[in-house]
């Protein structure tokens, strides 16, 4: 599967694309403030180059389709 880009205003909230966990957050050069989600299909997103998490993201947390997760 070809991964997807998409260009959006800085502040935009970035929504969960299904139900599912996050696997994993956090900072680096490589994807900047970035974050995994595992959905329940079993397919796994990645979202990068965020300016901020959503409210209350964390390793761990349960999130549904259309939460915010963070923001561009």
């Amino acid at each position: 599967m070809t991964p997807q880009f998409f260009d959006a205003p800085d502040g935009t909230p970035l929504l969960a694309c299904e139900r599912g966990i996050i696997t994993k957050v956090g900072s680096d050069v490589l994807g900047g403030t970035k974050l995994w989600v595992k959905g329940e299909s079993g397919t796994y997103y990645y979202y990068a180059h965020l300016s901020a998490f959503g409210e209350g993201i964390t390793s761990g947390s349960v999130v549904d389709a259309g939460d915010v997760v963070g923001y561009v």
